[in-house]
């Protein structure tokens, strides 16, 4: 059964493919553009972007319910290649800077645990030191623990910590 293209999932097509025929080269108001199976529907060809390209009216009728024979529209499978080889470099870039952030968020946890004797940190107040980390730099932010658990004492609510050591940054902010 034929399950319809969105109109989001249309546009898409349509920009990625700069609103130009992939079989003619034509575009509007030349001619009025369509999305095109590249593996017919009939022959299990599926809606995924991979599978769909903008096509103008006449090439996709006269294409009709038939693959193209290898070799033609090469161009365009190769841009595709390349467009989702790059797709999966940056999903690899995001899944390791995602990795980094949480071992980033463990140190921190561990070593103001480690200072205060304390089990936990509260979530907001350890993603206020790690948003202090990316400005300032680890090294500075754990110096910055060691002052304020040395000057409020180790059993002090985290909220002061974290108080405390906002203050010490905005006095580094305030000597810039």
């Amino acid at each position: 059964m034929r399950t319809p293209i969105s109109k989001r999932l249309r546009f898409s097509i349509f920009a990625r493919d700069q609103f130009t025929c992939a079989y003619c080269g034509k575009s509007p108001p030349e001619v009025k553009l369509v999305v095109d199976h590249i593996i017919p529907v009939i022959e299990e060809g599926t809606n995924d972007e991979f599978n769909l390209v903008t096509s103008c009216e006449d090439c996709n009728q006269g294409k009709g319910k038939h693959p193209l024979p290898n070799g033609e529209n090469i161009n365009d499978q190769k841009r595709r290649y390349q467009e989702m080889l790059e797709r999966i470099d940056i999903a690899e870039l995001a899944e390791k800077a995602i990795k980094n952030q949480l071992a980033l968020r463990q140190n921190v946890c561990d070593y103001y645990c480690g200072v205060t004797g304390k089990s936990t940190i509260l979530n907001t107040s350890l993603s206020a030191l790690c948003n202090l980390v990316n400005e300032f730099g680890i090294e500075s932010i754990l110096y910055w623990i060691d002052i304020a658990v040395g000057k409020l004492g180790a059993s002090e609510y985290c909220s002061n910590h974290i108080r405390y050591i906002c203050g010490i940054a905005k006095n580094e902010r305030d000597k810039i």
